[in-house]
């Protein structure tokens, strides 16, 4: 996604960054490298990135980043009401359910209004399929019964609503996963689109494509006083045609990752049955014949 971070952060030009959510890290590094690029004596540049837990040596970061960063080991909803400041650009990659979502999206509404600023210009991750529409849980037990659907630590299916009876088949298979999708109050877009219906502002929401689907946020204030991101967003827009050729191109990238997560659990299984002296040395031909092969047709791939 750096086709579109990068020139968003120099189309906005953010003096205060949060990131919610840091995962390994990657984006992490591009904002660290974006603020130590950027910065001068009379405006410094600064992100927070915000997680619990982190998945690095969230300690050895801190010191390697500290003239440039700050990290808080901290859930979103509690961190964002006890925040000082009202950042100018946000991004969104944390838990990915209706509930996180709906919640920091409102926080960071009330912070702006707080402090009289435009709503930040926002960037939520993940608005498109696997959890456009369907809920995913890091720690169920932090999330109200009343906003918490039924899940399981099942994959999901490219094309199937129920969630994968085999725990070898599917995506996101080690993770909780609400047990259907769409619904009120479900999924990461849902979310958006409830916060917007909410909102006394009249933001712009721009959708991009491609790697579970992004959302802009779009106070119209930062539209009038920035004509870079204007010009921006005119670009990120698509039509009609455009949009469902990039919907298609996205299905099958996910058709291939699934292909790719049933063939690495057969070899796992096969190269444990040869460790066990179960099968003969070589690679099974009932093996090869099951592998998830996707043919032309199937990824509505028209050859000519």
């Amino acid at each position: 996604m750096d086709l579109v971070f990068t020139p968003l952060l120099e189309a906005c030009k953010p003096f205060r960054i949060l990131e919610i959510g840091s995962g390994q890290g990657q984006l992490t590094r591009q904002l660290v490298t974006y603020c130590r690029t950027h910065q001068s004596p009379q405006y410094p540049v600064h992100l927070d990135v915000v997680d619990q837990p982190y998945q690095y040596d969230v300690d050895w970061v801190k010191r390697q980043y500290a003239r440039w960063a700050s990290f808080h080991q901290q859930a979103s909803v509690d961190f964002l009401p006890e925040m000082a400041y009202a950042p100018d650009m946000v991004f969104l990659h944390g838990d990915m359910n209706w509930y996180t979502v709906f919640h920091e999206l409102t926080h960071l509404q009330t912070l702006s209004r707080r402090y009289r600023r435009p709503m930040p210009v926002t960037v939520v991750m993940h608005v498109g399929w696997p959890y456009g529409r369907r809920d995913n849980y890091k720690a169920p037990e932090k999330i109200p019964s009343m906003f918490r659907h039924p899940y399981k630590r099942r994959g999901i299916k490219v094309g199937q609503r129920a969630l994968s009876d085999d725990p070898r088949q599917g995506l996101m298979g080690e993770s909780l996963n609400a047990a259907e999708p769409y619904g009120p109050r479900n999924g990461v877009l849902t979310a958006v689109e409830d916060f917007l219906k909410t909102s006394p502002d009249s933001m712009e929401l721009v959708r991009i494509e491609g790697h579970q689907g992004l959302a802009l946020l779009v106070h119209p204030q930062w539209v009038d006083t920035l004509p870079a991101l204007a010009t921006l967003l005119e670009a990120f827009r698509l039509s009609p045609v455009m949009m469902q050729t990039m919907q298609a191109l996205e299905r099958d990238r996910l058709r291939l990752a699934e292909a790719l997560v049933s063939m690495q659990h057969q070899a796992r299984t096969h190269e444990a049955e040869q460790l066990l002296g179960l099968t003969n040395t070589g690679y099974p031909s009932a093996l090869m014949a099951n592998s998830i092969v996707l043919a032309p047709d199937e990824l509505d791939i028209h050859v000519t």
